[in-house]
This record gives structure tokens, C-alpha cells and sequence, in this order.
């Protein structure tokens, strides 16, 4: 349990005043209302420690066991047991504080086993408001927002919210948050936010951190989906959904959405696998393709992604998911030109088995993609995109299933935009249409090559 009656003893000294430190024993007074200028100078007289107040109105600081409808103070106001309703301070708001004074460490075990020390209600406070146990309610603050226990309901801060155990809510803070065990809600920071537990909810932050992401590909797929959204986001284990420039996936059977994405396959029998869109997606699967086709001779691809099905069906059809890089050209003995083409893609193979055995069940495959590219006329980059696009189907087959590679082919139909000033090579059935500023080229393809995996 938190302990804060150092901070709140400075406040109280800081408007010059002293109170006298509570009895091991208390009977609470009652009390409709109360007003002080500083702890033990008010009406509840030198022990206000020993009364629960319904109204206070605190000129400078209020003390109090508990308060249960409103309170108000200029600089601060703390509460030992409990506070109910509104609570404003123009500094800090403690509840919980003090609360062991004068009591041995097993007298002190006894009261945290018996006594929760909690919010119920809403606490304004131009800069800290802090409750060692439970809020059930708001905290608002320009500053920090602290509670020991879990939260549930809202916490709004310019710099921080803090919650100890777990929080179920929202925490929004201009700086970061911090829902320690668990959190289901939303966290909103302009710099982080972080739980070491299970996420149920959404993160928004430069830097998002969670134990545990759950979703639909889980073990147990009614689990609620929870997302990511950041520049860096980061997970143990990611089932829910990440998107962000660099997405760190740990253990991941969710979806990835990033400028590059890193992650391992989860091995949870009965789950499906991860589908990451990106640059670079770097998961449990990779392969290298070297082929011709009839606009280059030679074209480069590294393909990364992961089995999607290979935890349900392991020795069947399995089918991967993938994105590539491509880089294309024609060499220099062949045609000068200098042309190339580079871009990205994504798609699907079915890696079909010869046998049941295991080790027999990528033989041959049948392969789906879509590319989009940029053709180059030339050695220099072109000032204007050229878009290329390609929808392409592929067969490869293994000689033997002990060679490393397959030997593939297939067939793609091609879209160019270009510029209307430069002509392509010529094409088997190519048609074509122009405006004023570009022509847009069609035309059926094939290719073949190795494909290393």
C-alpha cells in the first residue's frame, strides 16, 4: 500500500499549521459541516482526524477521517479512510494518507486486510490527486493522478496517471499512463502508456507497451480484440491488433500493420497464425525467387510472413501468408536501356504434401499475389510514379524432396501507367489507351524461375 503522509504533512506545514497525530484506537464523530483554515483550526477542533464530514470547506487545507458528499480547499485536502463525492483542492487531493500513524507493523497488516482506503466519487486537483486503494469514480489534475489499488472509471492528468493494480476505464495524460497488472479500457498519452498485463481495450500513444494482447485468433476467440495504434508498439504476446511504424509483436497470431513488423509464429494448437502488412514483416517464414518475365529478364523478390494454418492442420495443406520486396531489371549485355522496376507485394502459397509424413508436406505449391510497382525508364529515377501493376498465379514442384528448392512458373496480367512521352517494349497482346497525359498499357504475362524456401 502506498504511503503519503510525508507529502501531506509538507503541504500542511507549507500554510503553517500542525495537527496532532491520531490515537491507536477511534471512535469517527459526524459531522454535517465543517470549516477550517488549516488542519486543527477549524471547527472540528485540534483532532479533526477523528471526524467524517458531510460538507467541508477547507480555506487553505482540510484534514479529515472521511468526507462524504463535498469538499473543497484552496491548497489541499486528505482524507485518512475514505472519501465520497466531490473532492477539490487547488494543489493535492490524498485519500488514504496518514492512515498508520502511531500504529505497530502488525497493527498496520491487521488495518490493510480490513480497511480499504478508497475514492467514490470524482477528485479535482490543480496538480496531485492520490488514493492508496480503489477509485471508483474520476480523477482529474493538471498534474499527476496516483492510485494504489485498481481504478475504475476515468483519470485525466497533464503530465501522468498512475494505477498500481488493475484499471478498467479510461486514462488519458499528456505525458504517459500506467496501468500496472491489467488494463480494459483506453489509454490515450502523447508520450507512452503501459501495462505489464492483459490489454482489453486501446492504447494511443507514441510508444504503446502490453503483457498480453488477446483477439480473434486466440485460443479462446470470444476474447474481445484489443489494438495498438502508435509509432512503436510492443506486446509479449499479440493476438489483437497493432498499427504503427514499427510494431514488435513477440509471440503473434493478430494482425500487423507498419512500416516494418516484427514477430514469431504463435504455437497454440487450434490457432490461426498472423497476417502483418508492411515494409518489412519479419515473422517465421521466408523465401527468395530469382525468375524472368517479359518485361525484365531478371527479378528479385524476398518474400517474409507465416504459416496461417499450420497450428490446426500441420501435416495438410498448408497455407502461408506473405508480403514481398521486388527489385527488377534487365542486364546491361542483354538491353542498355537501364529500365528497372522495384516495388512491393502480397499473397498467399498452398504448399501441398507428396505424403502425410512430416518433412513431405511443402512438395509442390500454388502461389496468389499482387504487385505494385515502379517502372523506371531509364538508370535515373523518374520524376513521375509509373505504376506497374501485377495479379499474378503461380505452380512450383521439388525434383525430390530433399532439394532445397522449387522450380516455378505461371501466369500475370499487367497494368502500366506511364508517361505519354515514352514508349515500353512491345508487349504479346498488348492494348492500350491514352489521354493527354498518359497511357495506361495492358497486357497478358508469364514468368519462371527458382524459388528458394
Amino acid at each position: 500500500m502506498l504511503k503519503y503522509s510525508n507529502l501531506t504533512l509538507l503541504c500542511i506545514l507549507l500554510v503553517g499549521a500542525s495537527y496532532a497525530q491520531k490515537s491507536k484506537k477511534i471512535i469517527y464523530k459526524k459531522k454535517l459541516f465543517q470549516f477550517s483554515f488549516v488542519p486543527s483550526f477549524g471547527t472540528n477542533g485540534l483532532h479533526p482526524g477523528e471526524y467524517i464530514n458531510y460538507f467541508s470547506l477547507n480555506v487553505f487545507s482540510g484534514y479529515s477521517a472521511s468526507n462524504q458528499f463535498f469538499e473543497i480547499a484552496g491548497i489541499s485536502n486528505l482524507n485518512e479512510v475514505e472519501t465520497k463525492g466531490l473532492q477539490f483542492a487547488g494543489i493535492l487531493n490524498i485519500t488514504g494518507g496518514n492512515a498508520h500513524a502511531n500504529l505497530s507493523k502488525r497493527e498496520i497488516v491487521a488495518e490493510e486486510i480490513a480497511v480499504e482506503h478508497n475514492l467514490q466519487g470524482i477528485q479535482g486537483a490543480g496538480f496531485i490527486n492520490i488514493v492508496s486503494n480503489t477509485v471508483r469514480g474520476g480523477q482529474f489534475s493538471g498534474g499527476i493522478n496516483v492510485v494504489g489499488g485498481a481504478l475504475w472509471g476515468m483519470q485525466v492528468a497533464g503530465v501522468a496517471n498512475t494505477v498500481a493494480k488493475y484499471g478498467t476505464g479510461v486514462q488519458i495524460a499528456g505525458l504517459y499512463n500506467i496501468s500496472k497488472q491489467r488494463m480494459d479500457g483506453l489509454q490515450l498519452a502523447g508520450l507512452f502508456n503501459y501495462t505489464e498485463g492483459l490489454l482489453i481495450g486501446t492504447q494511443i500513444g507514441i510508444y504503446n507497451s502490453a503483457g498480453r494482447i488477446e483477439g480473434k485468433n486466440s485460443y479462446n476467440n470470444n476474447d474481445f480484440t484489443a489494438v495498438q495504434i502508435g509509432l512503436v508498439n510492443r506486446a509479449k504476446k499479440m493476438n489483437g491488433v497493432q498499427i504503427g511504424l514499427v510494431n514488435l509483436g513477440g509471440t503473434s497470431q493478430g494482425a500487423m500493420i507498419g512500416l516494418i513488423n516484427l514477430y514469431r509464429n504463435g504455437n497454440v494448437q487450434n490457432t490461426k497464425g498472423a497476417t502483418s502488412f508492411g515494409l518489412i514483416n519479419a515473422g517465421d517464414f521466408g523465401n527468395l525467387m530469382v525468375y524472368g518475365d517479359e518485361t525484365f529478364v531478371l527479378n528479385y523478390q524476398l518474400n517474409l510472413g507465416n504459416s496461417k494454418n499450420s497450428n490446426i492442420t500441420p501435416h495438410s495443406v498448408r497455407r502461408y501468408w506473405y508480403n514481398g520486396l521486388i527489385y527488377g531489371h534487365t542486364p546491361k549485355f542483354i538491353n542498355d536501356a537501364g529500365d528497372w522496376s522495384a516495388g512491393y507485394s502480397i499473397g498467399e502459397y498452398f504448399y501441398f504434401p507428396i505424403t502425410m509424413t512430416p518433412g513431405m508436406n511443402e512438395y509442390r505449391f500454388i502461389s496468389t499475389t499482387a504487385e505494385i510497382l515502379h517502372y523506371n525508364y531509364g538508370k535515373s529515377t523518374n520524376e513521375k510514379i509509373n505504376p506497374l501493376l501485377k495479379l499474378k498465379v503461380g505452380y512450383g514442384t521439388k525434383f525430390h524432396p530433399k532439394v532445397g528448392f522449387h522450380l516455378f512458373g505461371g501466369i500475370s496480367y499487367n497494368i502500366l501507367i506511364t508517361n505519354s512521352g515514352h514508349e515500353s517494349s512491345e508487349k504479346w497482346l498488348e492494348s492500350e489507351k491514352n489521354n493527354i497525359s498518359s497511357y495506361v498499357k495492358m497486357w497478358p504475362g508469364l514468368f519462371f524461375g527458382i524459388h528458394l524456401h
